[in-house]
C-alpha cells in the first residue's frame, strides 16, 4: 500500500471528467423517472377514484384519533393538574402614612400598624373569627380571684437575627410600655406586676379583677437582647425604628424614602423562614406610605402596588368605576362605632327631654344609607359581636313624638320653625372631622334635627391640616355640644373607658361627659366578673339606662374596604374583624400570581 500522501494527491489531480458522458446518463435517468410516473402514478389515477371512500374514511378516523388523544390530555391535565397561588413574587400595599417609626411602641399610622402587624408577635391575636387565639403564647390561665395571669410561651419562636425569644423579651417589653419615660403609645398598664417564673412562662398580678385583661396581652414584643441596654428615654428616636428586629412572618430589609416632601414612604419586608407559623407563599411584602387616600386611588390607577388599605367608601367606589376590570373589593365590619355624642354638660343638651327629642328625630337608616350603604346598624354602646342585647328595646325614629317632647318642654317654634324657650334660641354646635363619610352623616343628621325645629350650627376640622389639633382643640376641652366620632370598640364588651363618669375629664374618652352613679356601678361590676353569662346580663342592663340617658345616639358600624389586584389570592374574605390590621392573620397564605401543580393523590 503506498503511504506518501502527495503520490495519492498527483493521481487525484489526473483524473479526469468526461462532460458528455454524464449529461448522457442524466437525460437516461429523467426519461426513466418520466416512465416510471406514467405507469405508476397517471394509469391508476382512476383507481384512486374507486377508493377514494375508504382513502376519506381513514383520513376522518385518523383525525377523530388524533382528536380524542387531545382531548384525554386536556382531561388528564385537568384532573391531576391544578391552578394554585404562585410561591414567591412581591406584594405591594398602599397605605395612609406616614412611616416615622417602625417600633410598634410608638405606631400610630395606618401604615405603622401594618408593619407592625407584619415583623413582631405577640402573646395572643385575634384569629378569623374574631377571637383571642394563641400566638407566641401557648397556654394562658386565670387564678381563682381573677387577679393573676399565667402565660406560657412557645419555645421554637426565634428572632430574626437566630436567638430565642423568650420570658426576658416578655418581662422587658411590659416594663418599657409602663415606664412614662418611653412614651409608648400604648396604655392602661400602670399597677401591674409582671413577674418571669420560668425561662418561657411570665405571670401579670392586677391590684384588681379586670376580665378584659386577655385583651392587653395583643402588644407586640421586642428583643431585650437588642434594647435592654438603651436608655428607655432614648428608645424612640433609636435605630431600631429603622431597622427592626422582630419575631412575625416578614423582617424589614430597608426603609426607602421616594418623595421626602410628601411623606412618600415604602418599608420592604421579606420573608421569614424561620417563623413558627411557617414561612409566607410570599416572597417580598412592600408597605407604601402616602399622605392621603387620593394619592393612594392614583397609585392604583398607575399599577405602583397590588392593594390598598384604609379608601374610604366613596374612594372605593371610584375606583371600582374606574378600573373595576383590575381589582376586586372586601368590605368588612370592623368592631368600632359612630356616634353622636352629646355634650351631658353643656348648656342646652344638660337636659335630657332635649337629648331624648334628638334620639327620636334621628333616622339612622337614612344616615347609614347616605354614608354608602354598606355600613351596620348600631344602636348601643356595644356591637352585637360582643353582647347578644336583641332583647333591648331602642327607641324607634319618630319625628312626631321629638316635636311633642320639645312642645312639652316649653321649646316653641317661631315664625321661622325655629325652636326658642324665654327667648332664647334651642341651637346646638355640632362638631366633626371633615371626611367625606362623616360629611355625609352630618349633612342628613343636621337636616333630620332642623326638622324639628333645632338650629344647628357646624364645627369642620381638616384632618389633614397640620395646623388644627382635633384632640386638643375640641376632643379635650369638649368643645361641642354634639361630637359626630368613632370609637373603637374591641372584641370584650367592656366600655367602661367611654361611659364611666371616672372618665370625664380632659384626659378621659368619656366624650359625652356623661355621669350616672347606676351606670358606673353596672359597669364597675362587669369588668370585674370572669363569669360571662353575668357579664352579658349587666351590659344589657347598662344599655337599656344608656338609652333612657342618651349620652349618644349610635349611627353606624364602620367597615374597612380592602382593594386588591385580581391577581392576588390567598385573602380570608370571611374572616371576622377586630381592628383593621387583623386581616394580616391570615398573610402567611397570600399569593401574587398563579402555577400549575400536579394535584396529590
Amino acid at each position: 500500500m503506498e503511504k506518501d500522501p502527495t503520490n495519492r494527491w498527483r493521481r487525484f489531480q489526473r483524473v479526469a471528467f468526461d462532460k458528455k458522458a454524464i449529461m448522457k446518463r442524466m437525460r437516461r435517468a429523467e426519461v426513466v423517472s418520466f416512465r416510471h410516473a406514467h405507469k405508476f402514478v397517471l394509469k391508476r389515477w382512476g383507481n384512486l377514484r374507486e377508493v377514494r371512500g375508504k382513502i376519506v374514511f381513514w383520513i376522518v378516523a385518523l383525525g377523530c384519533l388524533i382528536g380524542a388523544t387531545g382531548l384525554q390530555l386536556i382531561w388528564d391535565q385537568q384532573n391531576y393538574q391544578t391552578q394554585v397561588g404562585a410561591v414567591g413574587g412581591t406584594y405591594a400595599e398602599a397605605a395612609v402614612g406616614p412611616i416615622e417609626t417602625l417600633n410598634p411602641l410608638f405606631a400610630s399610622s395606618q401604615a405603622e400598624n401594618i408593619v407592625s402587624q407584619l415583623v413582631f408577635s405577640r402573646l395572643l391575636n385575634y384569629d378569623r373569627t374574631g377571637n383571642l387565639n394563641y400566638d407566641a403564647a401557648s397556654d394562658v390561665s386565670v387564678s381563682a380571684d381573677g387577679l393573676e395571669y399565667s402565660v406560657k410561651i412557645r419555645s421554637d419562636i426565634l428572632w430574626q437575627d437566630g436567638r430565642k425569644l423568650t420570658a426576658d423579651d416578655v418581662v422587658f417589653t411590659t416594663q418599657l410600655i409602663q415606664d412614662p419615660l418611653t412614651r409608648s403609645q400604648i396604655r392602661g398598664w400602670d399597677g401591674i406586676k409582671v413577674t418571669k417564673t420560668g425561662e418561657y412562662s411570665v405571670s401579670f398580678r392586677l391590684k384588681e379583677p379586670y376580665a378584659p385583661f386577655r385583651e392587653a396581652l395583643t402588644f407586640a414584643i421586642l428583643p431585650k437582647h437588642i434594647l435592654g441596654s438603651i436608655d428607655h428615654t432614648a428608645i424612640r428616636e433609636n435605630s431600631f425604628g429603622t431597622s427592626p428586629i422582630g419575631s412575625g412572618p416578614f423582617s424589614v430589609r430597608l426603609v426607602q424614602d421616594v418623595d421626602v416632601s410628601n411623606g412618600r414612604r415604602v418599608a420592604h419586608l421579606v420573608t421569614n423562614k424561620t417563623y413558627y407559623r411557617g414561612a409566607p407563599k410570599l416572597e417580598r411584602f412592600q408597605v407604601h406610605a402616602y399622605k392621603n387616600s387620593d394619592d393612594i386611588m392614583k397609585a392604583l390607577s398607575l399599577n405602583e402596588v397590588n392593594a390598598a388599605s384604609g379608601l374610604t367608601i366613596t374612594g372605593t367606589k371610584e375606583v371600582l368605576a374606574r378600573y373595576g376590570s383590575r381589582y376586586n373589593v372586601d368590605t368588612q365590619p370592623i368592631q368600632a362605632g359612630v356616634y353622636a355624642f352629646l355634650n351631658t354638660q353643656s348648656d342646652v343638651l344638660s337636659d335630657v327631654t332635649i337629648r331624648r327629642a334628638l334620639q327620636r328625630a334621628t333616622n339612622t337608616d337614612e344616615i347609614r344609607d347616605k354614608v354608602g350603604g354598606q355600613v351596620e346598624s348600631l344602636s348601643l354602646p356595644f356591637t352585637s359581636l360582643q353582647v347578644d342585647a336583641s332583647t333591648v328595646k331602642v327607641p324607634s325614629f319618630d319625628p312626631a313624638e321629638a316635636n311633642k317632647l320639645l312642645d312639652d318642654a316649653g321649646w316653641k317654634k317661631n315664625s321661622s320653625g325655629k325652636r326658642e324657650k324665654d327667648g332664647k334660641p334651642l341651637k346646638v354646635t355640632v362638631a366633626t372631622l371633615s371626611t367625606p363619610e362623616y360629611l355625609r352623616a352630618l349633612e342628613v343628621m343636621i337636616g333630620q334635627w332642623r326638622q324639628v325645629g333645632v338650629d344647628v350650627e357646624e364645627k369642620q376640622v381638616d384632618p389633614n391640616d397640620s395646623t388644627q389639633d382635633f384632640v386638643q382643640t375640641v376632643l379635650q376641652p369638649r368643645a361641642y355640644d354634639v361630637l359626630l366620632y368613632q370609637i373603637d370598640l374591641g372584641r370584650d364588651p367592656d366600655v367602661y373607658t367611654y361611659w364611666h363618669s371616672s372618665q370625664a375629664n380632659i384626659r378621659g374618652r368619656n366624650l359625652s361627659n356623661y355621669k350616672s352613679a347606676v351606670a358606673d356601678d353596672i359597669l364597675v361590676t362587669a369588668r370585674s366578673s370572669q363569669n360571662s353569662s353575668l357579664r352579658a346580663t349587666k351590659y344589657v342592663s347598662f344599655a337599656q339606662r344608656w338609652l333612657s340617658d342618651v349620652p349618644a345616639i349610635g349611627l353606624y358600624q364602620p367597615t374597612v374596604q380592602y382593594i386588591y389586584n385580581k391577581s392576588v389570592g390567598g385573602l380570608d374574605e370571611s374572616a371576622v374583624l377586630v381592628r383593621p390590621q387583623d386581616r394580616y392573620q391570615s398573610v402567611i397564605y397570600w399569593t401574587v400570581g398563579d402555577q400549575t401543580v400536579y394535584k396529590t393523590p
